[in-house]
């Protein structure tokens, strides 16, 4: 089926972008005329790292899934401009190049703000959107940039991985600069890939520089004033994350989304696709099907 897009889409600044495809587990006989799912990871991830949640055999076992790198992230192009609208652009122009009309978009964190334009500014193209731990707010506010990973992108703005010839030698350089927590470092070393000119060498995959320049864009809201995405949507906090736990957030998410329904995955925190990935796609699924399987 032919996608439809506005005339208002062009190409200026978009990328095409990396992605990994999970066929269906359980194909039936209807597979192919269900939208696939979409996939939207936050900072510093990528669309692989996920892929223990996504490929699941319970995890909407009938649909295609794509897990995509959005820009500056992952196998995907780098560019020195970073806004939710090229980001949205990126995605659109993903589901243009593969003749997707309509899709499921479930997005992570950034991923998620990502997923809210895309549904808020072509609403034609998403059937479902599906937010994980993340509301239409700003979150420029001090509570929340303590717990965000801008400490991490300002160290690794800070380390040469070019001068070190051991995994060990980054991680202890991270260390130095203010990256404490062995499991914040270890995140980040998933973006520490082989030199393609150095030998022996390391780099950075994620476009750092894009990144400790953007911050303040990635922190904003995704939302203008006036804007309704009257699609399902299911929004999906962990209970001890703060992203989504204030009246704000949740007026938010009504004025933006009217038919949405927030679910609270008990025990969880921010990354809660990692703590809790057998409640996540029981949540995801209960959403996708109507059915009233038990989350909690």
């Amino acid at each position: 089926m032919e996608a439809h897009f506005s005339e208002r889409q062009t190409y200026t600044d978009i990328l095409r972008l990396s992605y990994t495809e999970i066929p269906e587990k359980r194909p039936t006989s209807v597979s192919n005329s269900k939208p696939p799912v979409i996939f939207l990871h936050g900072v510093l991830a990528s669309g692989t790292t996920y892929h223990s949640v996504l490929a699941r055999d319970n995890f909407v076992p009938d649909r295609r899934v794509y897990a995509l790198d959005l820009r500056n992230h992952g196998s995907s192009p780098h560019s020195s401009v970073m806004n939710y609208k090229v980001f949205a652009e990126d995605v659109i122009r993903f589901l243009k190049d593969h003749g997707i009309s309509r899709s499921v978009i479930i997005g992570h964190s950034m991923g998620g703000k990502v997923g809210m334009k895309v549904a808020l500014e072509y609403p034609q193209l998403v059937s479902e959107l599906v937010v994980v731990d993340l509301a239409p707010i700003d979150y420029s506010d001090p509570v929340f940039v303590k717990n965000l990973p801008t400490d991490a992108i300002v160290a690794m703005s800070k380390v040469n991985p070019e001068s070190c010839t051991e995994r060990w030698q980054v991680d202890d350089l991270l260390k130095q600069n203010g990256v404490q927590n062995k499991r914040v470092r270890d995140f980040i070393l998933e973006n520490l890939i082989a030199h393609d000119v150095y030998p022996g060498h390391f780099k950075w995959r994620v476009n750092v520089s894009a990144l400790l320049k953007s911050m303040d864009k990635i922190l904003e809201s995704p939302v203008k004033i006036g804007q309704v995405y009257n699609g399902p949507t299911l929004f999906i906090r962990g209970e001890r994350s703060i992203y989504v736990m204030n009246s704000a957030a949740e007026k938010a998410i009504r004025d933006f989304f009217p038919n949405a329904i927030i679910e609270t995955i008990a025990g969880a925190g921010h990354w809660l696709t990692a703590e809790e990935p057998e409640k996540f796609c029981t949540v995801v699924n209960n959403f996708l099907y109507n059915t009233n399987l038990k989350i909690n």
